[in-house]
């Protein structure tokens, strides 16, 4: 619970991915990021998997210029649900 109250800019969360230097904020986000990939857009991350093995990084970064408003609407709205569900199951 201590990490989602300390939830960063979701644009600089999904920038990190390449251009990263604050440790702190890959370990305490990087799970809550790919989870709502996984969950919220598989076919997106079919996408960028293969962007990256083939080291096609300007794709992903062009692909994270286009979606930053839709990936930032969306991720927090899953938070909240997230937020909600352990909210619940911690009685709280």
């Amino acid at each position: 619970m201590q990490a989602l109250a300390l939830q960063p800019n979701r644009r600089k969360l999904f920038g990190c991915l390449i251009n990263n230097s604050d440790e702190s904020r890959i370990y305490h986000w990087g799970y809550w990021a790919v989870r709502y990939m996984f969950e919220q857009r598989p076919d997106d991350i079919e996408r960028l998997v293969l962007w990256f093995r083939l080291g096609r990084y300007d794709d992903y970064q062009d692909w994270l210029d286009d979606e930053a408003k839709e990936l930032d609407a969306g991720f927090a709205k899953w938070m909240g649900k997230v937020r909600k569900e352990l909210q619940v199951a911690s009685g709280v």
